[in-house]
């Protein structure tokens, strides 16, 4: 996990995003969720390092960081399919709530679909 400020918020994914690409990582697929009603509010990468050690990268900010911190209880609650239909529906709302608090980085919407760099052989 990367994070930075809101006002770098946008520059600094695009920034990290290069050096990865040009130092040989390949950006396989990257998924902006500072969206307008989502739970989960980030940017999730996945790369592939020049050895070929797949990973996932998230870029935050601290207020979404932490958002999902507090949450994670409410998160796994979510995900469980042994907990009631009730208690996964007021996790959700209790997430949602927590989203719907944050405030998007500026540009943020500028971070979009990411172009792999060429698999090398």
């Amino acid at each position: 996990t990367l994070k930075f400020p809101p006002g770098s918020f946008t520059d600094g994914v695009q920034s990290a995003l290069e050096r990865l690409k040009a130092e040989g990582y390949n950006v396989v697929s990257a998924r902006n969720t500072f969206q307008e009603g989502a739970i989960y509010k980030g940017v999730n990468c996945n790369v592939i390092s020049p050895e070929g050690q797949v990973f996932e990268l998230q870029f935050h900010t601290e207020a979404s960081f932490e958002m999902n911190y507090v949450t994670h209880g409410d998160y796994e609650i979510l995900r469980n399919p042994a907990a009631s239909l009730e208690d996964r529906r007021d996790a959700f709302d209790r997430i949602k709530e927590a989203a719907g608090q944050l405030t998007n980085p500026p540009g943020v919407e500028t971070i979009g679909t990411i172009q792999p760099n060429p698999i090398r052989p």
